[in-house]
């Protein structure tokens, strides 16, 4: 008969278990004994459907140590993963689940005389529950680039999780697996029945015309006494945001994309790399300006395009102005005549409803203009709009702005702070003083 308590042998480090962890550290001769309370599971009640799987693992407490093969080697103990019902899950000897069939079942790890548990509900929803009678295919419209979507004519709740698609109404949910995953919608079947009429799940882009995004914006003067539009968003301090981006010819184009320029620099180049960025000298092959050793952590007027180029109280944002803009704001997937981009719309009480687009540029490497893609099967289109902050961490990088659009994994378009090299064309939308 098994001892509730064990003497473990150890190896070099952190040795483990029974009811006791024995440890030791570098030449010690004997190890320590340390009483333990006993197992517990990393996941103890879960749902799931026909076909999915789960990994279980156990751990230690209360020292929270996981019970891999490792550690199991050293254990003088019986081992055993078991169901409590086979024909609702199934579990392998590493703790790998697979749902076979509806209902509940515990499945244990058993470790000499302690166990530990998770319950595990296998469903499968009736699809009239939700939907009444489905009959015929349908491709459904997520309004307002939201999480909302029309199905058999009633409103539902979406969320979405990279391997599940879950809807939602007032009288219950529904999940299934995912069989299909472009840049714009993602397709599964009702109940995991390829028999049954997939539905498809249309991401679309919010439809906007020009004029719209000029609405309650306001004119502001550059050094030269001419003017720019710029709209308020909501800043408590007092920044306004130019409707469009900076270029050469100036203009008050919302859906233009303006000119590319390397952070810092103020010439415009065809063809972005560090041996033609201006702040970097080829010959000792190291920044000139803003490294570590002068300490500059933010763009000096003579070096901010839009401060030289326009003048007056505009510039380029700061890290901390797109912080706030993105504190104050949602984002939405856009179109507007015909160009796509973010399309923010304040939440601030002052400004609510106020708009700001922020056209698809991608950036500038080499002499090649890139939107990348990621995040597995679903498109993501990147736009790098400069701040005037340098990176935190390197001198080689500055901090952008970078746009990510048709992503259904959020629900939403996405605009977010990062990181990249300093001499890739990137595009910069002036801000202004209110005042």
């Amino acid at each position: 008969m098994i001892s509730k308590f064990h003497k473990v042998a150890a190896l070099a480090g952190a040795i483990i278990l029974g009811a006791v962890i024995s440890s030791c550290t570098g030449n010690d001769p004997e190890p320590t004994e340390v009483m333990i309370e006993g197992i517990g599971m990393n996941v103890t009640q879960t749902e799931m459907l026909p076909g999915e799987t789960l990994k279980l693992s156990p751990f230690i407490i209360p020292d929270s140590i996981i019970i891999d093969k490792k550690v199991e080697s050293e254990i003088d103990a019986e081992k055993l993963w078991k169901s409590s019902n086979e024909q609702v899950a199934v579990v392998d000897a590493h703790g790998t689940v697979t749902a076979v069939g509806t209902g509940t079942c515990n499945i244990y790890y058993i470790l000499g005389l302690m166990a530990a548990k998770c319950e595990i509900n296998v469903i499968r929803f009736n699809p009239d529950q939700l939907y009444g009678n489905w009959t015929a295919p349908q491709q459904q419209v997520l309004f307002d680039c939201g999480n909302r979507c029309t199905v058999n004519g009633r409103q539902l709740d979406w969320s979405f999780d990279g391997m599940r698609v879950e809807l939602t109404d007032g009288n219950g949910s529904m999940r299934f697996v995912i069989t299909h995953v472009d840049d714009s919608s993602l397709t599964f079947y009702i109940g995991q029945d390829p028999s049954k009429t997939p539905l498809t799940l249309k991401y679309s882009p919010v439809i906007m015309e020009t004029g719209k995004l000029l609405a309650n914006t306001r004119k502001i003067q550059t050094g030269s006494g001419k003017t720019r539009m710029a709209v308020d968003m909501g800043s408590a301090r007092g920044i306004l945001w130019g409707v469009s981006n900076f270029e050469v010819a100036g203009n008050d184009i919302p859906t233009q994309t303006g000119t590319y320029y390397a952070w810092g620099d103020t010439v415009t180049r065809t063809v972005f790399t560090d041996m033609t960025y201006a702040l970097f000298d080829t010959r000792k092959y190291e920044y000139t300006k803003y490294n570590d050793n002068d300490g500059l952590l933010e763009l000096q007027p003579q070096d901010d395009i839009a401060a030289m180029g326009l003048g007056g109280s505009w510039r380029t944002p700061s890290k901390t102005d797109v912080e706030e803009l993105l504190m104050n704001s949602i984002p939405f997937w856009c179109m507007a005549d015909g160009v796509e981009g973010i399309l923010l719309k304040s939440t601030a009480p002052s400004t609510l409803g106020n708009c700001l687009f922020l056209p698809n540029s991608g950036y500038v490497m080499g002499d090649v203009n890139r939107q990348e893609q990621s995040v597995g099967q679903v498109m993501q289109w990147s736009s790098c709009y400069w701040t005037s902050s340098r990176g935190e961490y390197t001198d080689n990088e500055a901090i952008a702005a970078i746009g990510v659009n048709r992503s259904i994994d959020s629900s939403r378009s996405k605009l977010q702070m990062g990181q990249t090299k300093r001499y890739l064309g990137g595009i910069v939308r002036p801000v202004c003083s209110n005042k």
